[in-house]
């Protein structure tokens, strides 16, 4: 018996490390249903499941992308036995922790045993955001391919390191075969890494000549690397995928690019060899995959590169200059050099939302500082550690105090206002809670670190659980009414589009199991295909005066001054459904009443019962041409 105790008590630290960091990833990074790219994952394996559906669907209609991965079959194939809402949830979940053991993995080969702990939890904790606009998040917490990819990517990573590289190779087929564009990805950094230990990798460039060849003789993909994107198809890329461009990049995204190289130089210079060599290998891979992208796409505008999208090599970069600042923070700490690490922190703070360039200065000062505080006195230093501490513990007062009035103003309904998140999403608190969770628990006697565990953790984890699916309205009603065809009361063709206002995707593919006819998601593949691209901005203009007005009513109800009979003009239901060069949808769904009589209703019901209810109204594009003809 003592013996079982004593193990015990040798594995009750790494597991409450552990729980803790399941904690902070259950809360920080919440199911929000089928959402994002997700939805186009789904969409994909509804087509290869029902072509005969979907097959004229606009994403789908002139060849879509999935033909690059395995995950649609994989998915298609799960369909047909597990409920998609259920199949799409713990998929998300086994994706998430996932790849959070992945980075465990791979941070534990890379780092010291305390260090990368710190490291993890930055991983966890820090905005995992990277790319235009925050579009894309490694880690995501929604169903895709992309977090099993970069999963494979990282242990690979460690692999490599290891020097167990037909392991690591066999891992970045994996993740090939999941989501080529993370692997290519993260490839430009690993074939820098490879090359700065054994300058014999650059033998790797000789793949260009088949590649030039495959382009040469026309097979698929290739091809593309020879063609310009001409204005028309350009010009609907710029309006649709804007990201693919670094020209439309904005000042705040190269703000946390260069906050990313920053963080990287500083690391490998300061952190243990291993992951110093990474961070090397992703300032080489940063500009390769963003010179390449100015040059052949932004200049060149050539096809194929800009559907590589090699500033995707961010993603990796990004993960590891978050893991550089947990490995920076110990550092700092454990060398009792606290001004330091809160000027880390205070350029964190900074760069990830509390200002725009201001965190430059706090950077400046953290490089210099090793050298600047030894010129000091002692008591000047300890003057400045305390404003800089003043000044983050300031920063996290009126972050909490504006969150707490939004809160207040949503009647503290946390489905309305997400008090907790939003919390936790400042660095200073999110990261700053789970370190001090840290210290207390390093300092507690085995007596107080018994109780800390059954008092705290353990609850703790069974809330985290419990609060992970943070569903919205929409995906609670359409994820419970899933593949309900004549759920408005009538049965549609199988060949039917459907438009979905103001441009829905879940309501035609999810619910009704019909072929969508136009949504802005829709479009996010038009840059492997220019038939796509004209077919949307066809449809699109097809439908503008109607979403527009439907937009009008929708701003009239926000702002209190909605009437009844808010509908869609007669002119402008010609337009979205008369014939003509543009076909138009067989369909409409509209949350307006029209005069011209719907075919059917159905009153939505959150299955939560947090929101009000509503209703939706089915129109046929036909009849309603045949009324308005007829008057």
């Amino acid at each position: 018996m003592t013996t079982s105790y004593a193990q015990i008590d040798r594995w009750r630290t790494p597991i409450a490390g552990g729980l803790l960091g399941v904690i902070m990833v259950l809360l920080l990074h919440r199911y929000v249903g089928i959402n994002h790219d997700s939805i186009l994952y789904l969409g994909q394996a509804l087509a290869q499941r029902w072509p005969q559906i979907f097959g004229q669907d606009l994403f789908f209609v002139h060849g879509s992308q999935d033909r690059y991965s395995i995950a649609p079959w994989l998915l298609s194939e799960a369909v047909g036995i597990i409920n998609p809402p259920m199949l799409f949830l713990w998929g998300s979940a086994v994706g998430l922790l996932g790849f959070f053991l992945a980075g465990w993995y791979c941070l534990r080969v890379l780092l010291p045993a305390d260090q990368r702990y710190w490291a993890w939890l930055a991983t966890i904790c820090l905005p995992p955001v990277y790319g235009m606009t925050q579009l894309f998040s490694y880690g995501e917490k929604f169903l895709t391919p992309r977090p099993f990819s970069e999963a494979l990517c990282l242990v690979s990573i460690a692999f490599f390191t290891h020097k167990r590289t037909w392991l690591a190779l066999l891992c970045l087929g994996l993740a090939c075969i999941l989501h080529p564009l993370q692997m290519l990805a993260a490839s430009l950094i690993i074939w820098p890494w490879l090359v700065i230990r054994d300058r014999r990798w650059l033998h790797a460039c000789w793949l260009g000549i088949p590649i030039l060849f495959l382009a040469y003789i026309g097979v698929k993909p290739f091809p593309d690397l020879y063609v310009r994107i001409d204005p028309t198809w350009l010009y609907n890329l710029y309006d649709a995928t804007p990201q693919l461009f670094l020209s439309k990049w904005g000042l705040a995204d190269f703000n946390n690019l260069l906050f990313d190289v920053f963080l990287l130089i500083i690391a490998q210079r300061i952190l243990p060899l291993d992951f110093a060599r990474w961070c090397r290998a992703a300032l080489f891979g940063l500009v390769l995959g963003f010179a390449v992208t100015a040059l052949l796409v932004d200049s060149l505008h050539l096809a194929l590169p800009a559907a590589l999208q090699l500033w995707r090599v961010h993603w990796l970069a990004h993960w590891l200059s978050i893991a550089a600042i947990g490995g920076l923070f110990f550092y700092d700490i454990h060398a009792k050099n606290f001004s330091r690490a809160l000027l880390l922190a205070l350029a964190a703070t900074f760069a990830w939302g509390e200002g725009t360039w201001e965190w430059c200065a706090f950077a400046m000062l953290y490089a210099v500082w090793p050298r600047l505080h030894h010129r000091l006195p002692s008591n000047v230093t300890k003057l400045i550690g305390i404003l800089l501490g003043s000044l983050v513990l300031l920063l996290s007062i009126e972050h909490t105090a504006l969150q707490l009035t939004g809160f207040k103003n949503a009647g503290y309904q946390l489905d309305l206002f997400p008090f907790d998140r939003l919390l936790l999403a400042f660095p200073a608190i999110g990261f700053g809670l789970p370190l001090l969770c840290v210290f207390l628990w390093n300092r507690s006697t085995d007596g107080w670190q018994k109780i800390l565990f059954l008092s705290c953790l353990i609850p703790l984890t069974i809330l985290s659980c419990w609060c992970w699916d943070s569903r919205g309205l929409a995906n609670r009603v359409f994820e419970s009414n899933v593949f309900k065809p004549s759920i408005f009361g009538i049965m549609l063709p199988e060949n039917a589009q459907v438009f979905w206002y103001p441009g829905s995707i879940m309501g035609p593919w999810l619910v009704l199991q019909r072929a969508n006819y136009f949504s802005p998601g829709q479009v996010a593949g038009e840059i492997f295909s220019r038939e796509t691209a004209i077919d949307a901005r066809g449809r699109i203009e097809k439908l503008r005066p109607l979403i527009e007005q439907g937009l009008g009513c929708d701003q009239a109800r926000l702002a209190g001054t909605y009437h009844r009979d808010c509908a869609i003009s007669p002119g402008n239901l010609r337009i979205a459904c008369e014939p003509g060069p543009v076909p138009p949808p067989d369909f409409l769904v509209l949350p307006y009443q029209q005069p011209q009589g719907a075919i059917g209703t159905w009153a939505l019901v959150d299955p939560a019962g947090l929101q009000s209810d509503s209703k939706l109204y089915l129109y046929k594009c036909s009849d309603l041409v045949a009324s308005l003809t007829s008057k």
